[in-house]
């Protein structure tokens, strides 16, 4: 089973028992409120107890997966621009990328290895006007994450 696959059953499972916590907390919510407004006849509610069993690597992909902070919005630094993330030890095939726009769409301006857990990689602000960037992860050779774009006047 592919990591991806992984990690989406361990979202699913996660999202699944905060909803059931959810309707536990409006329940309890709507009781406390009930008290100081009139009566409502409320539809008999039923709570389904959800039980998550995944195992020890599952578990890693969802923890590592929780802590990565994402492809963060590119900024300008002197004359260059950077671009970081933080808390994600993918590995393998994983790039990061710095892009800007072109007016015929993305243009990769540097890539890194995402094997450090937390890394910044920078290109040179060159050119006259105005340039959108951003920065991306790449799964062998598909976008999975995208970061805000930065317009900058290099």
């Amino acid at each position: 089973m592919s990591i991806l696959n992984k990690l989406g059953r361990g979202v699913a499972a996660v999202a699944a028992a905060c909803m059931a916590a959810t309707v536990i907390q409006i329940s309890a919510a709507s009781s406390a409120s009930a008290e100081s407004a009139p009566p409502v006849q409320q539809p008999a509610q039923t709570q389904e107890v959800v039980e998550v069993q995944l195992t020890e690597e599952e578990w890693e992909t969802l923890a590592a997966a929780a802590a990565c902070s994402g492809p963060r919005q590119p900024y300008k630094s002197g004359s260059n621009i950077k671009a970081s993330y933080s808390g994600c030890n993918y590995g393998g095939q994983w790039r990061f990328v710095l892009q800007r726009h072109r007016w015929w769409g993305w243009t990769d301006m540097t890539s890194s290895s995402m094997s450090p857990s937390s890394q910044t990689i920078s290109a040179s602000c060159s050119g006259s006007g105005n340039h959108n960037y951003r920065s991306v992860f790449r799964y062998s050779n598909k976008i999975t994450k995208t970061s805000p774009s930065y317009r900058v006047t290099c």
